[in-house]
């Protein structure tokens, strides 16, 4: 099998101030060659526009989603999506864990991770990030997943996670600091996510963050002169003044066994397959694998038995309405093309997690729910199976 490689853009990839190293001479409250905000001329978002899409397409197909490549000045372009990655093409080599495999008739066979012990994906996690020592640079434009390996605070995180067969399916710390649950210092554990701030009188929660490894020591992305390195928590001030906060998001991402597999994730999970496989067209042809947004939400339901109907407006029908905050794996999700009105113009199916999977111009992608614009143009979901 030839190896896939790329290094793609992750919109607003910036961690937002990542910590300075234990020798940079940098102010202890700002890091180096970082922003702030995770925003500026590098990655500019219009709360009226969907992120990393634009919105001239009509009301029943995904709106255009920009490629996720840099151009050539390097700069990143001003309208891909924050805190999500552009569909990483993922080194099948280099040894990652895959929680799920396809046949050739594209069905999907979980490969659950739910047997695994979270102690042992941690270690699985922690391998990923050492594996990176003196391998990556510090780069809050762009992302690499294969050496030379390019990312900032959050995408080093996502990584480590991802090789270890969890997609968080973000790369902006501040929607990181969102997943799984808080635990307190005291009692860290492996693969614990730990945050910190530079800043507290500001809108953005973290601007920095790592893994535990155990024994009080962090790995993470520190900056531009250290890169992937190793720290201990109580060494610097920093670290111990800009300590805020801590993520235990191992347990809720284990896949019960597919025995116990509700039908809802199993529909999660064959969508999921489908990432780097589908493309998108106007014209659904299933026999190659090429759907519009609503298309592909057909078909990934009539592969586990069930007919939504071929349009958005027909999708929002079925089923039964329930709140953004009752979302389960399988739920439908549905986004206005405007603001305005109550025309569905974007369906997602719920992953889990606060993740969405959704067929975009660019293939099927996976995306978070976090971002200012699934607020604004939140229309509803629908539960079609129990």
């Amino acid at each position: 099998m030839n190896r896939r490689l790329g290094i793609f853009l992750a919109a607003l990839l910036v961690c937002g101030g990542c910590a300075p190293g234990p020798n940079s001479g940098a102010n202890q409250q700002s890091a180096p060659n970082t922003q702030q905000n995770g925003q500026g001329t590098a990655g500019v978002q219009t709360r009226g526009q969907q992120p990393g899409m634009q919105t001239q397409t009509n009301q029943g197909v995904a709106p255009q989603q920009q490629t996720s490549t840099l151009n050539q000045t390097g700069r990143q372009n001003q309208f891909a999506h924050p805190g999500s990655q552009q569909h990483v093409l993922v080194n099948e080599q280099i040894g990652e864990f895959t929680p799920h495999v396809t046949d050739n008739e594209g069905q999907i066979h979980s490969m659950s991770i739910a047997s695994t012990s979270v102690s042992a994906i941690a270690d699985r996690v922690i391998a990923a990030g050492k594996s990176t020592i003196g391998k990556a640079v510090y780069d809050n434009n762009r992302y690499s997943d294969v050496p030379t390996y390019r990312f900032g605070c959050g995408g080093f995180v996502y990584f480590a996670f991802k090789k270890a067969g969890i997609d968080l399916a973000t790369m902006q710390p501040n929607y990181q600091v969102k997943l799984g649950t808080a635990v307190a210092k005291s009692d860290l554990q492996k693969g614990d996510i730990v945050f910190f701030d530079t800043n507290r009188n500001d809108a953005d929660p973290v601007t920095h963050n790592g893994i535990y490894i155990g024994d009080n020591k962090i790995i993470h992305m520190a900056d531009p002169g250290l890169n992937v390195i190793i720290s201990d928590l109580s060494a610097k001030a920093f670290y111990r003044d800009n300590y805020v906060t801590a993520r235990r998001v191992i347990p809720s991402y284990l896949s019960p066994a597919t025995a116990t597999r509700s039908k809802g994730q199993a529909i999660a999970d064959y969508a999921d397959s489908l990432i780097g496989r589908a493309k998108y067209g106007g014209n659904t042809n299933a026999s190659t694998l090429t759907f519009s947004n609503a298309g592909f939400i057909r078909y990934v339901y009539q592969k586990n038995g069930i007919d939504v109907g071929a349009l958005a407006t027909d999708q929002i029908k079925k089923g039964t309405t329930v709140s953004r905050n009752s979302l389960k794996p399988g739920d439908l999700v549905f986004f206005k093309g405007e603001t305005s009105g109550n025309t569905p113009g974007t369906v997602a199916i719920y992953a889990g997690n606060y993740r969405l999977i959704l067929m975009t111009n660019t293939g099927v992608e996976k995306r978070v729910l976090f971002v200012d614009w699934y607020t604004d143009h939140y229309l509803t979901a629908r539960r079609v199976v129990s």
